[in-house]
């Protein structure tokens, strides 16, 4: 049985792998919303429910909830679906249907992988549930899968600012999730046998585990001590992993293979992985500013009007892990222009929210403050590795002496944080320079110059042929590389004040004089 994204929107029931449920449905409110605005269904709730109708009014968000109302009264008096439900739409029968399963069910958890068309239920004492347990999992339950990125808090050409600065709060662990649900997906469609699939599904859910606290960010001011695919052996010692190794038969060496990824499993992990974070993170980025009359704004919010574009045109644009297959040991997308698309949306959370300006001037002065600490051993690599962004967080407010745990607003005031960019690396050292001879602490340089990479290597097959998507599409691969790279690639970042006790900024400058120097000795 192969599986596909419209499948299971469109699906009669719930289809299940292991401790895995499908339920159907679109977690796409446009494709609800379109179903919703069919003249069959205005008549037909006419029929059902004439006076609920009467007293609810022209809204589709009503029609939503008194159709499910009165299909949810009728299937739970009759346990049967009412006759008049083979007359809906499609979409809103599986929709339906996904919600009655999941009233039903007694989960460890219940998600979707937005725009993919893939929702879940991972049940309880199953694989998951084991090695989540097993295999510190569940602490990624406290680590934010985009780190210190917040808001924009600048426009496009630096000029205009807005009061917006929250951090992005879904985890690592739901990303997990994500991920090995889909690796499982693409693993049956590409018919593994059972001792691969198992290996790429703990590869999948466990990949994150060594993520140390701040996420990414923090990488920076250890990048080879600190790495999670470095680290991740580390997880595959001890009694609980003892145990798992031999009732499933798992090898240590395949698991780390894939996880760096390797070999055709490692590929269908790192589609599985690219998959997910783009789709859950495009979804939050889409919907983060609902009811706010800021679309229209110009500057900080273009990219984000070009990303919303795209996925109102291609709702299911994510859903290309059903084209995944394995061909003479490669995992390709057999479907170049899904592909194209998807890499595309790709770029372009890259451009206007990943790497934009506005978004990271939490996570690049992040850095210089846990980099002092973890200079002069107040944050360990052990700390870092075995605790949560909660515990990152305490230790950076308690050594600014933060009454209110508020340690963001000590450097991120919109108000306060300017961003330069420079074309050359030059124009921006002397820049930094200027400021740590100032004594500006949380100032530091981002360099860019190389782009972001694009994806275009990834396999496809176009005519029978397997090749990169950059020989398929070659226009699109220029466009990607285009939106890749940015004109001043050097940005410093610094705040006009510092609001920190004497001692401690005397520290900090002291320090980071020392660290400006040794860099660019």
């Amino acid at each position: 049985m192969l599986f596909t994204s419209q499948g299971l929107v469109e699906g009669p029931a719930g289809s299940s792998i292991d401790d895995i449920i499908f339920p159907p449905g679109s977690n796409s409110w446009p494709v609800i919303k379109r179903a919703l605005m069919s003249p069959e269904v205005t008549e037909l709730l006419r029929q059902i429910a004439p006076a609920e109708m009467a007293a609810w009014g022209p809204s589709l968000l009503g029609s939503w909830v008194l159709l499910f109302k009165v299909y949810d009264r009728e299937i739970n008096f009759s346990r049967q679906e009412p006759p008049w439900f083979a007359q809906l739409p499609r979409v809103l029968q599986a929709d339906f249907r996904h919600r009655q399963i999941i009233d039903e069910a007694d989960p460890l958890a219940i998600s979707f992988v937005p725009h993919s068309g893939v929702n879940y239920i991972v049940l309880e004492d199953g694989l998951i549930e084991e090695l989540c347990r097993a295999l510190k999992v569940f602490r990624l339950r406290n680590i934010r899968q985009l780190g210190f990125l917040h808001d924009p808090i600048f426009d496009d050409d630096l000029s205009g600012r807005l009061v917006l600065k929250d951090r992005f709060c879904h985890t690592r662990y739901a990303h997990s999730l994500d991920v090995m649900v889909l690796a499982t997906l693409m693993g049956v469609n590409c018919g593994l046998g059972q001792d691969d699939l198992l290996h790429l599904r703990v590869a999948a859910l466990t990949h994150d585990v060594m993520t140390p606290a701040g996420g990414d960010t923090i990488k920076f001011i250890d990048p080879a001590g600190l790495n999670e695919e470095t680290n991740y052996y580390q997880l595959l010692v001890g009694p609980a992993w003892q145990k798992l190794e031999t009732k499933h038969a798992l090898s240590a060496e395949r698991l780390i293979a894939i996880v760096k990824n390797q070999g055709v499993l490692g590929e269908l992990l790192d589609l599985a992985d690219k998959i997910a974070y783009v789709a859950f993170d495009s979804w939050v980025y889409q919907h983060r500013y609902d009811g706010l009359d800021v679309i229209n704004c110009s500057g900080i919010f273009s990219g984000q009007k070009l990303i919303i574009d795209l996925l109102q045109r291609q709702p299911f644009i994510c859903g290309l892990w059903d084209a995944v297959r394995v061909i003479d040991n490669r995992a390709v997308v057999t479907d170049a222009l899904r592909l194209g698309d998807f890499l595309k949306l790709r770029a372009l959370l890259c451009r206007h929210f990943y790497y934009h300006p506005g978004t990271r001037f939490e996570e690049a002065t992040t850095a210089t403050l846990a980099g002092y600490l973890y200079g002069t051993g107040q944050l360990t690599k052990d700390d870092l590795l075995e605790k949560t962004d909660d515990y990152l967080d305490r230790v950076m407010a308690d050594f600014l002496e933060l009454r209110h745990y508020n340690y963001p607003d000590v450097i991120i005031h919109p108000g306060l944080a300017q961003v330069e960019e420079f074309a050359d690396q030059e124009s921006a050292r002397q820049r930094e320079q200027e400021l740590v001879e100032l004594g500006n602490v949380f100032c530091c340089t981002e360099d860019f110059s190389r782009g972001f990479k694009t994806g275009a290597n990834l396999l496809t097959q176009q005519d029978g042929q397997v090749m990169p998507l950059a020989e398929a599409q070659p226009r699109l691969a220029a466009e990607l590389a285009e939106l890749s790279r940015f004109s001043q690639p050097y940005r410093v970042y610094w705040t006009t004040e510092l609001h920190l006790p004497p001692a401690k900024l005397k520290a900090l400058q002291a320090w980071r004089r020392e660290q400006f120097e040794k860099t660019h000795s």
